[in-house]
């Protein structure tokens, strides 16, 4: 079976149409590990886990070991699960790597078994996956079921916030469930661990953008998102805002600097690829960005409609400026950061 969606794997779980075989990776590593639990609870439901359930670390994979545990026969239950974390493919040697192929295309129809990735670079670094992880995944995605995990738009986690809200006994408005998912950079573990503190201080009460503004912990990645969108637009009073909150946090000026050039150099690029009728997918990969950067270029795409790519010009010359500035000139970084954001919204 190819790689699926998040969606259809979902219902197929839920209708217990099991694969052999599963590869659970991508950013979002709060649904990674959350489908490998809805797989297990579906599988074996009330069986006991105890001898049918059993988990591999892929730092210390036994390959032989493997093999004898997917051919064992599961115990008063109809399915065994075997779970293997983080194993990385460039860590084994030929002979091994083929040998668990070998083992992966051979499953008995009573193991289900589970790769998942939750903590290394499948990637190596580069802009695709590397060739000993490729031959994994092709080994399980011949009889079995792929899945990236990618980072959901701020729209489609809404639902998924306000019904954890819910859960947790308060409400949240759609609005303001977009606004956290913005805020998380679309990270669903960073998502409810806030939403878990906002709950707490809601106490039963609806969680306020006051509420989010004051407790929720801004990334500057984020942080850099909104203060290059306020710019773009003439927003000066909103970026001062953002400032006045990083200074707070005791960003270094260089870092939201730079931060800052990367957020405008996303919207530079979206404008060109706008112009030329490149699309997205193209972008990322003409310019190496990772699977994780969906979110800051996708809305790159919505923001650069409407601006004019002089401006943007403008903008990135006024950055490169204050860079050098901050490392040489004797003056409070604060104000060369506050005089170059009046330049760049008075440019608008």
């Amino acid at each position: 079976m190819p790689a699926v969606s998040e969606n259809d794997l979902a219902k197929a779980i839920k209708s217990e149409e099991f694969s052999g075989a599963y590869y659970f990776y991508g950013k979002d590593v709060f649904a990674v590990e959350t489908f490998v639990r809805k797989v297990v609870a579906k599988a074996l439901g009330k069986a006991d886990k105890t001898y049918n359930l059993h988990k591999f670390d892929g730092k210390n994979f036994d390959v032989s070991a493997f093999a004898d545990c997917v051919e064992a026969l599961p115990v008063f239950a109809e399915k065994l699960c075997v779970l293997v974390n983080d194993l990385n493919g460039d860590e084994m040697n030929k002979e091994d790597l083929d040998y668990l192929v070998k083992t992966i295309e051979n499953l008995p129809e009573s193991t289900v078994v589970v790769f998942y990735i939750t903590g290394i670079d499948l990637f190596g670094g580069k802009r695709y996956v590397s060739e000993k992880n490729k031959k994994i995944i092709s080994a399980v995605s011949k009889n079995g079921t792929v899945c990236e995990f990618s980072y959901k738009k701020p729209q489609e986690l809404a639902k998924m916030i306000s019904d954890k809200a819910n859960s947790l006994g308060c409400m949240i408005s759609k609005e303001n469930a977009v606004y956290l998912a913005e805020l998380c950079l679309c990270d669903t573990a960073f998502i409810n661990n806030e939403l878990e503190k906002l709950a707490a201080y809601a106490d039963g009460q609806e969680i306020s953008r006051g509420m989010i503004d004051m407790l929720v912990s801004k990334q500057l990645e984020s942080s850099a998102f909104s203060l290059a969108k306020a710019l773009a637009f003439g927003n000066i009073r909103q970026a001062f805002v953002i400032l006045d909150v990083l200074f707070a946090q005791k960003i270094e000026p260089g870092l939201i600097i730079g931060a800052l050039s990367s957020s405008f150099a996303d919207l530079y690029r979206a404008k060109t690829a706008l112009g030329e009728r490149v699309s997205q997918q193209e972008m990322m990969e003409d310019f190496g960005y990772h699977s994780n950067r969906n979110f800051g270029v996708r809305s790159a795409f919505d923001d650069a409609k409407r601006i004019q790519i002089d401006h943007l010009r403008h903008c990135l010359e006024i950055l490169s400026r204050v860079d050098m500035e901050i490392k040489s000139v004797q003056m409070p970084q604060r104000i060369l950061l506050e005089k170059a954001f009046a330049e760049m919204a008075a440019g608008r």
